[in-house]
């Protein structure tokens, strides 16, 4: 979710530090760094909906891209993945109630 990027407030300090000094994704940023800043989330259903949930509320963003199946990942994960997106994930993200733009 790039919104964190290009609002350094919203940043932990160590990663708002980062980004000021020039920092990049590359050679600063980890996987467990993205993580933390929920750039990345994965976990059970009820975690992705938290943690999108809190994105969402924080950045009432246009649009919302999920992926069920990045990175090498058995056809039965991914299909799991996907199964369970759509069952659980994505109707429990369309009952959030977005602010209108100005």
């Amino acid at each position: 979710i790039a919104d964190f990027f290009q609002a350094p407030e919203l940043l932990e300090p160590r990663f708002a530090d980062r980004q000021a000094m020039g920092g990049g994704f590359n050679d600063q940023v980890g996987y467990e760094d993205l993580l933390e800043l929920d750039n990345i989330i994965v976990g059970s259903p009820d975690t992705v909906i938290r943690k999108l949930r809190m994105v969402i509320e924080r950045l009432n963003p246009g649009y919302i891209h999920i992926y069920g199946n990045d990175g090498p990942m058995p056809q039965q994960d991914v299909l799991r993945s996907i199964e369970l997106l759509g069952a659980e994930v994505i109707p429990a993200l369309k009952e959030i109630q977005l602010k209108p733009f100005l």
